[in-house]
């Protein structure tokens, strides 16, 4: 198997994942969703979009990158941030793991973020934010009109 399908196998494994995990705690998604325009003017699709983050009234935006290699992904990382700050009409979280990052690029994600790239995580960090900060928006009760 050659690198670039290994690459592809580990990237969708990540996304499988983050997948799981939100459907198991009950949030709607969109996965490969056509966001916005890229900085250069062409469409971005983020790899998922959750309609029904309580807090996010316009949607939240999850960006997954995994890295297990020395590749090219630590170059993508500036051209991602300045569409998650200039171009996306949402909040974002990128979820970022492997062993095959440029020393530095962690650190310089990191620091990157504000009120629109909100967290960078590992897969373990994710699963954390999930469980303890990012809910489902939940339904009022239900109220019936039978007497």
């Amino acid at each position: 198997m050659n690198q670039g399908t290994k690459a592809n196998r580990s990237g969708h494994s990540a996304e499988q994942i983050i997948a799981h995990v939100l459907t198991d705690h009950g949030f709607q998604f969109k996965r490969q969703h056509r966001l916005c325009e890229s900085i250069y003017g062409h469409p971005i699709r983020v790899d998922f979009f959750i309609e029904n983050a309580d807090g996010y009234p316009d949607g939240l935006a999850i960006e997954c990158k995994w890295q297990d290699v020395s590749r090219s992904i630590d170059e993508k990382l500036p051209y991602l941030v300045l569409n998650i700050k200039e171009k996306f009409p949402c909040p974002a979280v990128i979820m970022l793991d492997g062993e095959g990052h440029k020393p530095g690029a962690i650190n310089w994600i990191t620091s990157q973020t504000d009120d629109k790239l909100l967290a960078v995580f590992s897969i373990s960090e994710f699963h954390s934010w999930v469980l303890r900060t990012l809910h489902p928006v939940t339904q009022g009760p239900i109220i019936s009109d039978v007497t």
